[in-house]
């Protein structure tokens, strides 16, 4: 599937490519996401954390996975829904009870 780029020219000089594989720690839990899937949304804070443009200044777990202080069940339905788009571009975001 074709998409726009989202890639910064500073990501694409550090090696970046738009379908690297995204290793992330959300609040402990493991997910695993293409880049370009994570960055699909231009102005969204993970597009702009993973574009490249602050790709020096990602915190980063013990093991190298790019840190986010969130909690991973709400950022399961942000990865889904991202998922879901890329199929179908007009997918909606999924109501889901507070996991609190």
């Amino acid at each position: 599937m074709a998409t726009d780029r989202v890639l910064t020219s500073s990501a694409l000089q550090l090696g970046l490519m738009e379908d690297d594989i995204v290793r992330i720690n959300a609040g402990g839990t493991f997910f695993q996401a293409l880049r370009s899937t994570l960055c699909q949304v231009p102005d969204s804070a993970l597009a702009s954390m993973l574009s490249g443009r602050w790709e020096q200044g990602l915190v980063r777990d013990d093991v190298g996975a790019v840190f986010l202080d969130v909690t991973p069940a709400v950022f399961e339905l942000v990865l889904s829904h991202l998922r879901a788009r890329r199929i179908r571009p007009e997918a909606r975001l999924p109501v889901a009870a507070a996991p609190y």
